[in-house]
């Protein structure tokens, strides 16, 4: 019972972090956001890590913060790991972007083509469906459309 005690301990402040960068990313202070999203993962709140992946994924002009896409797909592939819907379809929309670092691919030929990056993305988003989000699929359609 005392490990479940200490878990709480640390889960509680990761999860307080977690809302105030909510709060913050809502008021418009993407920096502060991004500190309070980085505690939070940091104290073991896996959840955060979506969070944290779209500073990466976008340029939300945080000093400091550049765009990677490496490292976004680690924190969604975490986050998703978890169990976090909208990280799996994130990760659904980056294969379709071909945001997706090339080691991720079985080989050098599947980094450019459009069926394998739609079969990745479509793995993700019915991943995405079974933990209770069904928007992954018409996601993923939607994209399709509009990708090259």
């Amino acid at each position: 019972m005392e490990w479940v005690i200490d878990k709480l301990k640390l889960i509680i402040p990761a999860c307080d972090d977690y809302l105030l960068g909510l709060s913050h990313e809502k008021a418009g202070r993407l920096a502060e956001a991004f500190s309070a999203y980085s505690r939070s993962y940091e104290n073991g709140y896996k959840k955060a890590a979506t969070n944290l992946a779209t500073f990466y994924r976008e340029d939300r002009r945080v000093a400091g913060v550049n765009v990677d896409f490496n490292k976004a797909y680690f924190l969604l592939l975490v986050a998703a790991e978890d169990g976090h819907a909208r990280a799996m379809i994130n990760l659904a929309l980056m294969h379709i972007q071909s945001k997706v670092p090339d080691a991720v691919y079985e080989s050098k030929q599947e980094v450019n083509n459009k069926d394998t990056r739609l079969k990745y993305a479509n793995i993700w988003a019915e991943a995405a469906k079974l933990k209770g989000d069904p928007r992954g699929v018409g996601l993923v359609q939607q994209s399709l459309a509009k990708s090259p």
